[in-house]
């Protein structure tokens, strides 16, 4: 994955191969309504307790919303990097962001100084060679390094849900896991990417 100064036109979602059957059938749903399955989370507990309580201006509450990652090798994939044989990275087409309430976040949505924009603005404004930076850390500079890394993890929050229709491969960390994935019922490209998984 190289850095590049446009967007790749695809979305990306962390998620746990056990929530896979659940996703087939339901689709990606946001927290809220992913609470009433059983089902395992990737999420920080503290970061949650963020979100839950954060809205959108005009908007829903974070939990409300499906976030997508334009940079899954982002840092909640580095603090999850010891559980790639659990994860995969659904790979959805960019064409969600014709969903009604659709939102970008500059950063992580769930940070203080994040600003919420709508698609067309965040097209004209993200800075894409930062979000999809494969090093985020700046030696010289604490304060470069805590707000690059919240770059990274700019979101697209999608309300509700993102059907199985939107979502076109799945990246996993090595033929193994592709394995069990396909086992789960998942029929769509499964493409080997441990690069994305910090392997």
């Amino acid at each position: 994955m190289s850095d590049t100064t446009s967007f790749r036109n695809e979305l990306y979602y962390i998620v746990h191969l056990d929530n896979i059957p659940s996703i087939i059938q339901h689709g990606i749903l946001c927290h809220a309504d992913a609470e009433k399955y059983d089902h395992e989370t990737v999420a920080l507990e503290q970061v949650q307790e963020r979100r839950e309580k954060k809205s959108v201006p005009q908007g829903l509450t974070l939990h409300k919303y499906v976030n997508l990652y334009f940079n899954p090798r982002n840092p909640m994939m580095y603090l999850r990097r010891t559980q790639f044989n659990e994860l995969c990275v659904l790979g959805v087409d960019a064409s969600v962001i014709t969903t009604p309430g659709v939102v970008v976040s500059d950063m992580n949505a769930s940070k203080d100084l994040c600003k919420f924009m709508t698609w067309e603005d965040a097209m004209a404004s993200l800075d894409f060679e930062a979000i999809y930076a494969k090093y985020w850390n700046h030696p010289e500079d604490e304060e470069l390094s805590k707000q690059h890394k919240g770059i990274v993890c700019a979101e697209v929050l999608v309300p509700a849900s993102v059907s199985y229709a939107h979502i076109i491969k799945a990246f996993t960390a090595n033929s193994l896991v592709a394995a069990r994935l396909q086992s789960l019922g998942f029929n769509k490209t499964i493409c080997i990417e441990p690069n994305m998984f910090f392997r």
